[in-house]
C-alpha cells in the first residue's frame, strides 16, 4: 500500500534520531522518524514497539527499524509484519557504533559493555563507556570510550571523577565511531523497502494487524484529509468488526441510523469536527479519543475512537489515523464498580447516622438512670454507716447498699458494651508495672479465697518490667477472670494467674481446677448474655467474658479459652509486646 507521499517511518532508537536523519537528508529520502526511548534506561515492550510501528506503517505504507536486535521482541514483530517491516541488523548500540569486526573483536577480548549505552556522537548524551573485566586479580580495569573528535576531555573529566570517588588509578583508551557501517545497514533495510513496495499486490494488504498482543476487539483504519476511507485492514474473525465498520461509515458519511442509534450523535460529530478543524488550522499534533455508545436491539456496545492525524511537508493533513475498540466490558465493570461505590457510600453514611443516634440514645440512657441512682447509693451508705450493726435497720441499708452498687456495677458493664459497639471506648494508656498489678490483685483477692477455703497463686516470668495500657481495664480483665474462677470452683480448689512473653506478646492467664466449662455452652463464652451453668447461687447478666474481650481486644490483643488439665479452665489473653517498655522488648528479643 502506498500512500498519496509515498513515505517511509523509521522506528529508531532516540539516541540515533538525529544520525537517522542527517541519514535521509544526505540522501534525499522522504522519511518520517519515529523516536522511542532506548531500552538501556527502560525496558520497552513489544506493545510499544508494535505501536510506533503500526503507526508508521498506517501513516506511510512501510517501517524500517532501526533498534538493537538485543530486544528479543524484534524477531517477532519481524515476522509478524513481513515485508511490511524491515529491520536494520545489529545486535546492539555498540555494534552500531564501532561496526561488527570491532565489537566481536572486544568481546573475544573479554570486553564487558556496559550501560548506558547512548552515545555522545548521536544525541548529546553521555559518553558510552566499554569497561573490560578484571583478570588475575588486577584491579582497576582500563574504561574503553567511544567519542567523537573532541569530546577527550569529557572523557577524562569523567575518569578524575571515578579517582576522586574510588581513590583507584584508571586507564582510558578512545575509540571513534564508524558512522559509514551504519549508513551502509540503513542503506540495506531501505533497499529491501523499495524491493517490497514494487512486487506489493492486493494479498499483501490484508492480514497486517492487529499484532498478535492486541486486544481482539481493536480496528485500524486511515482517512484521507477529506474523510474518506482508504485503508480498512481486515482485523479478525472474532472482533466486532461489523459495529465498527457500520459506526465509521455513519461519521464518515454524517447520517444517524434509527436501527443503529449512537448516542449523542450531533455532539459527537461536532466536538471531532472542532477537532479536525483546528488540525487544518494550527497542524495540531495531540490526538483525540471519544467514546460512543451505540444501541442496536436493545443491547448497548461501547466504541472508544481514538484519531491522530499526519501531516505533509507543509503542515498540511495527509491523512487521518484512526483506532476503534470495544470497550463495552469496561464500561460494565465501571458501572458495577459506580453502583458499588454509591451504595457503600449511602450504607456508611446510614451508619454514621444511626451512631450518632445511639451515641445521643446512650448519653441519654447514662443521665436517666444514674440521677435517680446517685442518690440511693449515697443515702444507703449513710444509713449503713449511722446504724448499729446488726440491727434491724443496718441489715435492711447494707442490703440496699449492696443492691444499688450491683445495679450500678451492671449499668456500668451494659454502658461499657454500647460504648464498644459505636466507637466511643477512650483507653487511659500509661507504663505500669506488672508486677504492681499482680500485688494489687493478690491483695483484693487473698483474703476472699481464705475465706472460701480456696488456694489463690500468682506466677510472674516479667520481672521488674512494664506495660503501656488501661491500667483500670487490665484490671477489670483479670478481675473478671478471677470472679469466674471464684463462681465456677469449690472448696479446695485452687487458681493460678500468671503473666509471661510468647512469641511477641505479653499473655496472662487465669486457670482453675473447678469443674470446667461443658463444651456445648463454649462457642458462646464470650457472647453477651451467654450464661456458664453449673454453679450455686449465681446470678448476673454474663457480660463479664465480654466485657473482657471487649478490653483486650481494645489493647489490640486477643482473648481465649481452653480446658485445663486434668480439670478446669483456663482463660488467657495477649497484649502486643509494643505495650512493654523499651527495657523489656530488648530482654524479650
Amino acid at each position: 500500500m502506498k500512500t498519496e507521499n509515498n513515505k517511509v517511518g523509521v522506528v529508531t532508537c532516540v539516541s540515533m534520531s538525529n544520525f537517522v536523519k542527517n541519514w535521509a537528508l544526505h540522501r534525499n529520502l522522504d522519511v518520517r522518524i519515529y523516536p522511542i526511548t532506548n531500552s538501556c534506561f527502560y525496558s520497552v515492550k513489544i506493545e510499544m514497539l508494535s505501536y510506533y510501528i503500526e503507526r508508521a506503517i498506517l501513516e506511510n505504507g512501510y517501517c524500517i527499524l532501526n533498534y538493537g536486535m538485543c530486544n528479543e521482541s524484534i524477531t517477532e514483530l519481524k515476522n509478524h509484519y513481513a515485508e511490511r517491516l524491515s529491520v536494520v541488523e545489529l545486535d546492539n548500540c555498540y555494534e552500531a557504533a564501532i561496526g561488527t569486526a570491532i565489537y566481536h573483536e572486544r568481546v573475544e577480548q573479554g570486553h564487558i559493555f556496559r550501560n548506558p549505552t547512548t552515545m555522545s556522537c548521536w544525541h548529546s548524551m553521555p559518553a558510552l563507556e566499554v569497561m573490560q573485566p578484571v583478570k588475575a586479580g588486577i584491579y582497576p580495569a582500563p574504561i574503553t570510550f567511544i567519542l567523537e573528535n573532541g569530546e577527550e576531555e569529557k572523557a577524562a573529566s569523567y575518569v578524575n571523577n571515578l579517582k576522586n570517588n574510588t581513590a583507584l588509578e584508571y586507564s582510558v583508551e578512545v575509540l571513534h565511531p564508524q558512522p559509514h557501517f551504519l549508513e551502509d545497514k540503513l542503506d540495506q533495510a531501505y533497499a529491501k523497502i523499495q524491493l517490497a513496495s514494487e512486487e506489493e499486490d492486493e494479498t499483501s494488504r490484508q492480514l497486517i494487524f492487529p499484532f498478535s498482543f492486541h486486544n481482539s476487539n481493536e480496528y485500524l483504519y486511515i482517512l484521507d484529509k477529506h474523510d474518506k476511507i482508504i485503508f480498512s485492514p481486515y482485523v479478525a474473525l472474532a472482533t466486532p468488526n461489523q459495529i465498527c465498520q457500520r459506526l465509521l461509515q455513519l461519521i464518515v458519511n454524517r447520517k444517524a441510523d434509527i436501527n443503529f442509534q449512537v448516542k449523542d450523535f450531533d455532539s459527537l460529530l461536532k466536538h471531532r469536527g472542532l477537532y479536525l478543524d483546528k488540525c487544518k488550522r494550527f497542524a495540531n499534533r495531540s490526538s483525540l479519543t471519544t467514546e460512543y455508545e451505540i444501541i442496536q436491539n436493545n443491547k448497548s456496545t461501547w466504541i472508544k475512537e481514538t484519531l491522530w492525524v499526519s501531516y505533509d511537508d507543509n503542515c498540511s493533513i495527509s491523512n487521518i489515523c484512526g483506532r476503534m475498540e470495544d470497550i463495552t466490558e469496561v464500561k460494565i465493570s465501571e458501572k458495577s464498580i459506580a453502583e458499588s461505590y454509591t451504595k457503600e457510600c449511602l450504607l456508611r453514611q446510614a451508619l454514621q447516622d444511626e451512631t450518632k443516634k445511639r451515641q445521643a440514645h446512650l448519653k441519654a440512657l447514662v443521665h436517666e438512670i444514674r440521677t435517680p441512682l446517685t442518690p440511693l447509693l449515697a443515702a444507703s451508705d449513710a444509713l449503713v454507716n449511722v446504724s448499729e450493726k446488726g440491727t434491724e435497720l443496718y441489715n435492711l441499708a447494707s442490703s440496699i447498699r449492696e443492691g444499688a452498687e450491683t445495679l450500678n456495677s451492671r449499668i456500668h458493664d451494659l454502658i461499657e458494651l454500647e460504648r464498644g459497639k459505636i466507637g466511643m471506648l477512650k483507653l487511659k494508656m500509661a507504663n505500669y508495672s506488672i508486677e504492681d498489678i499482680m500485688d494489687e490483685l493478690q491483695l483484693r483477692y487473698m483474703p476472699i479465697f481464705l475465706k472460701q477455703h480456696k488456694s489463690l497463686a500468682f506466677g510472674n516470668e516479667t520481672p521488674n518490667s512494664e506495660i503501656y495500657c488501661d491500667k483500670e481495664r487490665l484490671l477489670q480483665i483479670l478481675t473478671n477472670l478471677i470472679d469466674n474462677a471464684l463462681k465456677y470452683t469449690k472448696q479446695d480448689d485452687s487458681v493460678l494467674v500468671s503473666a509471661w512473653i510468647e512469641n511477641g506478646f505479653l499473655r496472662f492467664s487465669v486457670s482453675d481446677s473447678g469443674a470446667g466449662v461443658p463444651a456445648c455452652l463454649i462457642p458462646d463464652l464470650f457472647t453477651e448474655y451467654g450464661k456458664l451453668s453449673g454453679g450455686h447461687n449465681l446470678s448476673g447478666l454474663g457480660l463479664g467474658l465480654p466485657i473482657a474481650k471487649l478490653y483486650v481486644e481494645a489493647h489490640g490483643g486477643s482473648i481465649i479459652y481452653n480446658p485445663a488439665k486434668p480439670k478446669g479452665s483456663e482463660f488467657s489473653f495477649t497484649i502486643p509486646v509494643k505495650g512493654l517498655s523499651q527495657k523489656e522488648n530488648h530482654a524479650s528479643g
